[in-house]
């Protein structure tokens, strides 16, 4: 089985308040997504119906642009950081997000056993 879904400890969402930008942010509105799952949330979902997993990655970069839109709604110094910063430095964040799997959507390749 392959899908993609919201990641819900993506940076974007976190760094909103839950709200309609918030909502935006994680393309949680009906009918594309009702919700954002974790990789933990995943796994437990796997297991639970006889699959196995065999990876699950966050591919994605930040979209910064949005923040940058919701500046008034960011709700923690991080995000307001993030936006304040050059074009240089704002890659480098994109990289820690892929390399820490912290971008918005997630993608799951499970195997049934």
């Amino acid at each position: 089985m392959i899908f993609t879904t919201p990641n819900e400890y993506a940076l974007e969402s976190r760094s909103l308040s839950y709200n309609v930008p918030r909502m935006l942010a994680c393309s949680i509105l009906p009918p594309m997504h009702l919700n954002a799952f974790s990789t933990l949330n995943i796994t437990h979902f796997a297991i639970r119906c006889g699959f196995g997993v065999i990876s699950i990655e966050t591919p994605g970069k930040m979209d910064v642009e949005m923040l940058e839109m919701q500046k008034e709604n960011l709700n923690n110094n991080l995000a307001r950081r993030i936006v304040s910063l050059n074009e240089e430095h704002k890659e480098l964040i994109q990289e820690l997000l892929a390399f820490t799997g912290a971008s918005s959507h997630m993608r799951c390749v499970l195997q049934k056993l």
